[in-house]
């Protein structure tokens, strides 16, 4: 069971811009879009959550033209930058994997 947490305002918005452009993403062009699960797992050590999403990506061993390198994935690199945390997306073959980390409140 994941522990309750506490992420004040700003985190709560990174968390919320994050995860809603992930699953965004993914309709559009990604796992969600075919029907494929996705696996959101998290873990709190030493003051910090890190979250990961990973998808199926349908049968490409490389995104789309562009993707995971465009504004939104610029801005969630940005926002978790600007909040003492770090966001990576990484693209394996046919399976993408992002991380996000950010501080909690004690």
């Amino acid at each position: 069971e994941f522990p309750a947490i506490a992420l004040g305002e700003q985190g709560v918005r990174l968390l919320a811009l994050v995860l809603g452009e992930l699953a965004t993403n993914s309709f559009k062009h990604g796992g969600l879009r075919e029907g494929r699960a996705v696996e959101l797992a998290g873990s709190c050590e030493d003051g910090r959550l890190a979250l990961v999403w990973r998808e199926e990506l349908a049968g490409r061993s490389k995104p789309s033209a562009g993707r995971g390198e465009g504004t939104g994935h610029t801005l969630m690199k940005r926002m978790a930058r600007a909040h003492g945390g770090c966001f990576e997306v990484d693209f394996a073959a046919h399976r993408l994997e992002a991380r996000l980390e950010m501080p909690i409140e004690r």
